[in-house]
This record gives C-alpha cells, sequence and structure tokens, in this order.
C-alpha cells in the first residue's frame, strides 16, 4: 500500500510539473504569437497573408484566455464586495452590543482625562489631605506619651488612656 501511495504522488507530481510546463510553453508561444501579430500589422498596408491554421488557433486560445481572466476578475470583484459590506455590518454589530454592554454597566461616558493644571490641583490636595493625617497621628500619640507619663504618676493608666 505505501508503495501504491508513492507512486500516486510521484505522478501527481510529474503531472504537476507537466501541467507547469505546458503552461509556461504556452506562455512563451502567446508572447512570440502576439509580438509576430503586431510587427505584421505594422508592416501590412494593403494586401498580406493569410492566417495559417496554427495561428488561427493560437488566436482562438488568447482568447478563451482573456475571457476566462475577465470573468475570474469580476468575480474576485464581486466577492470582494461582498466580504466588504459583511465586514461592514459584523463592524456595525460590534459597535452596537459595545454600546449595549455600555449602558448595562452604567458607564455611558468615558471618564475624561485630566488636564495637567487638574493633575496638579488634585496631587496637592492629596499631599495636604496626607499632611493632615500625619499630624493627627503625632498628636495622637503625643497624647498617649503624656498619658502614661500621667498614669505612672497616679497609677490608674486605664482611667487616663481610655477614650
Amino acid at each position: 500500500m505505501a508503495k501504491g501511495c508513492r507512486k500516486t504522488q510521484c505522478s501527481a507530481k510529474l503531472q504537476c510539473e507537466y501541467t507547469k510546463s505546458v503552461r509556461d510553453q504556452f506562455n512563451l508561444l502567446t508572447k512570440k504569437y502576439k509580438v509576430k501579430m503586431g510587427k505584421q500589422e505594422s508592416n501590412r498596408w494593403g494586401g498580406g497573408k493569410k492566417a495559417t491554421e496554427a495561428e488561427n488557433l493560437q488566436e482562438e486560445l488568447i482568447a478563451i484566455e482573456e475571457d476566462t481572466n475577465e470573468k475570474a476578475d469580476e468575480e474576485s470583484r464581486a466577492r470582494q464586495i461582498v466580504e466588504d459590506q459583511d465586514k461592514g455590518n459584523r463592524d456595525v454589530k460590534a459597535m452596537k452590543s459595545m454600546g449595549e454592554t455600555r449602558e448595562r454597566l452604567g458607564k455611558k461616558s468615558e471618564e475624561k482625562r485630566r488636564s495637567g493644571n487638574q493633575s496638579m490641583v488634585f496631587l496637592e490636595k492629596a499631599i495636604e489631605t496626607k499632611q493632615m493625617m500625619q499630624k493627627e497621628e503625632k498628636r495622637g500619640r503625643a497624647g498617649d506619651t503624656n498619658c502614661i507619663f500621667e498614669a505612672v504618676g497616679s497609677q490608674s493608666a486605664t482611667a487616663c488612656c481610655s477614650v
């Protein structure tokens, strides 16, 4: 079985290389034919040779190739338009659901960023409150130490320190 698989893989590879070589040969012949026909058109003034059967067949193949390329381009453009519309619809739907989520959470408007001046005012207030708290703590500690000294002298520490 494994050998058969290898043979089919080899034949597929050879077939792929064969079709590529045929495609390359066709493209080369087409270019040469177009150059030849361009020269003949410029050299023709009145009479001319009739096209051979090979040239007629080559002309037909070129016309078929151009038609298929045009159809493929039209299909890809149509597909791209549909994809763009779908993408736009998805974006609108995502924005709508995001708005609904914000409303549900009660965050209709986002907080605005503070300017530099507002930030400074906020920081100054924060420093002031911190300093006030530190002063209160120092007063409390100082009151505790006074209470301890009084307690030692009067032997009633519980009565003095209880608040």
